[in-house]
């Protein structure tokens, strides 16, 4: 039999470490924009990808925001596709799922030997995003006790 955490955690418990879990989406996203803001700047990463010199100058600015866009792209996907996963599948396969994803596409992004590979990359992490954002909500109501619920 497999081990389900989800079955052996307490209700309270299980409350509070899916809000953790949820913090934690919340966070990533706006990280993963913020840093790539920063590593869009770096010499080598510029070089790397195509979109400027060895010099660190930008040269290709569509490219460049293609680059950091293709990360929403990714999220609009995700989102589609991750609730009709989790409505069908179940929420916590969803999240996994959409975990799994975002590693995959997180290592893409960091071991980039081109700017496809980082578009592809940033692609399936968003695509991960979407997943546990159109998920989380629905799972967290679902979960929180009746008397905490409301105004």
């Amino acid at each position: 039999m497999a081990f389900k955490p989800w079955r052996a955690v307490p209700g309270r418990l299980l409350l509070w470490a899916l809000n953790l879990f949820s913090a934690v989406a919340l966070i990533f996203e706006g990280y993963n924009q913020g840093v790539m803001g920063f590593v869009n700047s770096t010499p080598g990463y510029v070089h790397t990808v195509g979109i400027g010199g060895p010099d660190g100058k930008v040269t290709n600015t569509t490219k460049q925001g293609g680059l950091v866009s293709s990360y929403y792209f990714g999220a609009m996907f995700g989102c589609f596709i991750g609730g009709r996963f989790g409505d069908r599948f179940g929420r916590k396969r969803a999240v996994v799922l959409g975990s799994i994803l975002i590693l995959l596409g997180g290592s893409l992004q960091a071991g980039t030997r081109s700017g496809d590979m980082t578009i592809c990359g940033r692609v399936i992490c968003g695509v991960g995003i979407g997943f546990i954002n159109s998920v989380r909500i629905g799972w967290k109501t679902w979960r929180i006790p009746k008397t905490d619920q409301g105004g």
